[in-house]
């Protein structure tokens, strides 16, 4: 059986995904909260080589450093997925 789009039920929809959302935030920011110097240069890290790895597909210079840049993002990416969302402090 489908369900008739509404207003209402995608107005509830939306306001589940907004509090998901709201939620999630709050819970990453008060992990946050512990986060030494360290964490936050590993964070810078992972942003810049996402940045710098993305804007390689469209400059010549960082072609070559593409891998370096896929690899440090997937490091610290994974680093700052263990230390906020698996890691007891």
């Amino acid at each position: 059986m489908k369900e008739i789009i509404t207003k209402e039920n995608v107005t509830r929809c939306a306001q589940d995904a907004s509090d998901y959302i709201v939620s999630l935030i709050k819970f990453v920011v008060a992990r946050a909260k512990d986060f030494s110097v360290l964490d936050f240069a590993l964070l810078k890290l992972c942003l810049v080589s996402f940045g710098l790895y993305i804007g390689s597909k469209f400059a010549e210079f960082f072609k070559k450093f593409r891998f370096v840049l896929l690899i440090s993002f997937f490091i610290s990416y994974v680093y700052m997925l263990w230390r906020i969302f698996i890691r007891e402090d």
